[in-house]
């Protein structure tokens, strides 16, 4: 009956289950939870614990363009579409018989080939957010700013925890590399 009592909801609300699976539906609204949770008469703290996840879920699916990315490193690394270029070359130069075991990768000390960063860091729109911003600024800087970026450990362990363009300063270059589109697996 719960089952049955959802789906009708849903229909009612206009969803399908084909918008569940569009990966644009499922990333607007996990913004327009952040920003109402930014409006709440909540301690500050309860509201960035749940503005952290709405956008780190938003940012992983605007990163990967899909659905089938799960809020962990090693979905966000198999499904993620913006890859550094010595990542890339690494990816390509440790090829697997699939895309995910070569996402799985791990060097001797058991650390990943690969890490998920944001070159823009998430804490500058939470807190922007918690201070006022506007929906539409937070749209903005999502489109622009709040995509992820595979990187090499090695690249992971010079770049500046904090700070805007880190990437610039460090002559970090990434691009578009779909490496598993033939053979993603989930």
């Amino acid at each position: 009956p719960h089952v049955y009592t959802a789906s009708l909801r849903i229909q009612k609300s206009g969803f399908s289950m084909s918008s569940l699976d569009c990966w644009r539906t499922q990333y607007t609204t996990l913004l327009q939870i952040a920003w109402y949770c930014a409006q709440q008469p909540l301690r500050r703290s309860y509201k960035l614990q749940m503005i952290d996840r709405a956008l780190r879920a938003a940012s992983d699916i605007l990163s990967s363009e899909t659905t089938r990315v799960h809020n962990n490193t090693g979905s966000c690394i198999q499904w993620c579409l913006l890859w550094t270029q010595s990542a890339q070359q690494l990816y390509l130069d440790n090829r697997q018989s699939t895309h995910r075991k070569t996402c799985d990768l791990r060097h001797a000390n058991s650390k990943r080939f690969f890490s998920v960063e944001h070159p823009h860091p998430l804490k500058t729109v939470k807190t922007a957010l918690l201070d006022g911003m506007d929906y539409d600024t937070l749209t903005e800087w999502m489109e622009s700013k709040g995509r992820a970026v595979i990187v090499t450990q090695d690249e992971l362990a010079i770049l500046p925890q904090l700070g805007e363009h880190r990437y610039e300063k460090l002559n970090i270059r990434y691009s578009r590399f779909d490496p598993g589109a033939v053979t993603r697996t989930r």
